[in-house]
């Protein structure tokens, strides 16, 4: 499909679905109990059609680098308005 390594694999598991919803995540993704059920009852509603939560970043540790980093993982996805 081109030539990021990881597209070209979403790309071929979509295509291999054999289901409505696929669910991806990242190893370093943690969610609450029941998130996947909440936001999979958001398309009940036929005008959703794509539906995506906020990421923030959270570092079990207090210096320099690992709190950087969480402030980047926190300001990466902020919604634009198109």
């Amino acid at each position: 499909m081109g030539s990021n390594d990881k597209v070209n694999k979403l790309w071929g598991l979509a295509r291999a679905a054999r289901h409505n919803f696929l669910v991806l995540s990242d190893a370093d993704i943690q969610v609450g109990p029941g998130h996947l059920r909440s936001v999979a009852r958001l398309f009940h509603d036929a005008r959703v059609g794509a539906v995506t939560s906020m990421s923030y970043g959270n570092s079990p540790y207090v210096s320099l680098w690992p709190e950087l980093e969480a402030i980047s993982l926190s300001t990466d996805f902020i919604a634009r308005p198109l």
